[in-house]
């Protein structure tokens, strides 16, 4: 209704607009129906209003909050089609091949503040690679951070990056290339191809409990099954091995005892004093033709790895056979993450793009490509919010992403003065990142 419309010429927005007489305006205007999945507080009427095509997300979240009554305002993204709205309304429906003769409907959303600095370490060289505790076990309310280093020791940080524990290293310690948890157990990979399982929460003296062995090169890549009941491996060899810890962390015992090692390293560092029980691999993968460089086990049935010679591949893991294979045209992929809802693969590669693929598709192409400045190094899906993911890039950059909008990124968090290596994600609300200048990040997102 015209009343309406007047009564909106109260948002700073709309105040440049002419008030409409004789059923005429004096620039292109559009009719607008606002939807919204928040709680009802935050809901507004869905009679469709007569907006100026000119307006963009900062002129619409402002119609918004004046519907809402809000003090202070809330800023708000929005919606087009499933896609969040870049520019302004004209441009989206000419984008469209839209007229302004029919309503439209925008969703809004909360807006995604810019995040902030929570914590900061240094470490000795460069942060290989990161793993977060699974949130609700006692790890993720101490010290939920393992990261790898390149000088031969994984450590272990609390949520605000303060150092905990060190894990390994000292003199010729090789360098850790992968961590993950199993469960609340840190496991380490080297360079040197060892795999190591440390006591729960990386307790009991620091003494790594069990050496999984098999591999003939470097170890780049670990995954644990979502049971915490296996372990993948991947590397330089080309294989992928599964093993199969016992939950105690100890295997049946031998029939002598472990030789004594003698410990390295100083009081920082936390090494081995009795030589870990040795677990073979209860089966191996077989089929990439080039280092296997990521691993993702998202469910109990699939295991997912990303490798240099180009391809991602989806496995059995019950079977052991591979059920499909994603090409990127021979491009090494770096990284990958897998989200299940929506059913995605992202995967990182050399020539600087970022892939999406259906995980559904069984070997189709990308769904979609984001073009990075360097080698794209590290991805994570967030476990909370669908659409967002992390990356870092060998140009130093961290960048959030919504892939309702891939184009733009959200947000980019501060550089790393080298590369950056590797990313994850703390919760819902915390993202961190580490790299070649040795520095591990923390950055908190706003609500």
């Amino acid at each position: 209704p015209r009343s309406r419309v007047h009564t909106l010429q109260s948002v700073p927005s709309l105040a440049a607009s002419t008030t409409m007489s004789q059923g005429q305006a004096s620039e292109p205007h559009t009719s607008v129906r606002f939807t919204t999945k928040l709680e009802p507080r935050w809901v507004v009427s869905d009679t469709p209003l007569d907006l100026p095509t000119r307006l963009s997300r900062y002129g619409l979240s402002e119609v918004v909050n004046h519907l809402l009554g809000a003090s202070p305002a809330r800023p708000f993204d929005f919606l087009l089609d499933g896609e969040l709205l870049r520019g302004s309304l004209g441009k989206a429906l000419a984008a469209r091949g839209l007229s302004g003769e029919s309503t439209i409907t925008l969703e809004y959303i909360e807006l995604l503040a810019p995040p902030q600095p929570r914590g900061e370490a240094l470490v000795p060289d460069w942060i290989s690679s990161l793993a977060l505790a699974a949130p609700g076990s006692s790890v993720a309310s101490s010290n939920p951070v393992l990261s790898g280093c390149y000088d031969g020791a994984a450590y272990l940080w609390d949520a605000s990056g303060v150092q905990a524990a060190a894990l390994g290293g000292g003199e010729g310690a090789a360098a850790v290339k992968a961590v993950a948890w199993l469960g609340e157990r840190p496991v380490v990979a080297s360079k040197d191809g060892a795999v190591r399982v440390w006591a729960a929460g990386g307790s009991a003296g620091g003494a790594a409990q069990l050496s999984c062995v098999g591999h003939h090169a470097a170890v780049a890549c670990l995954a644990a099954a979502p049971a915490a009941d296996s372990l993948a491996t991947g590397g330089w060899d080309r294989s992928i091995l599964l093993f199969r810890p016992p939950a105690d962390g100890v295997p049946a015992a031998s029939s002598e005892p472990p030789p004594s090692k003698r410990a390295r390293g100083g009081a920082s560092a936390v090494t081995a004093a009795v030589a870990p029980e040795e677990l073979a691999a209860a089966a191996q993968l077989c089929g990439h033709t080039d280092c296997v460089s990521a691993l993702a086990w998202p469910t109990a049935a699939l295991l997912y790895s990303a490798s240099w010679d180009g391809t991602v591949r989806e496995w059995d893991a019950a079977v052991g056979a591979a059920t499909a294979t994603l090409s990127s045209s021979g491009k090494a992929a770096l990284c990958l993450d897998v989200s299940l809802s929506p059913a995605t693969v992202a995967t990182g590669h050399s020539d600087h793009q970022l892939r999406l693929w259906d995980a559904r598709s069984r070997g189709g192409a990308p769904t979609g490509a984001i073009p990075h400045h360097g080698w794209v190094s590290s991805v994570a899906w967030c476990g909370v919010r669908e659409h967002l993911l992390v990356s870092g890039c060998h140009d130093g950059g961290v960048r959030l992403w919504d892939t309702r909008s891939p184009r733009v990124a959200l947000h980019s968090l501060p550089r790393h003065k080298g590369k950056a290596l590797c990313v994850a994600w703390d919760g819902a609300d915390a993202v961190v990142s580490g790299g070649t200048d040795g520095q591990l990040r923390i950055s908190t997102l706003a609500a």
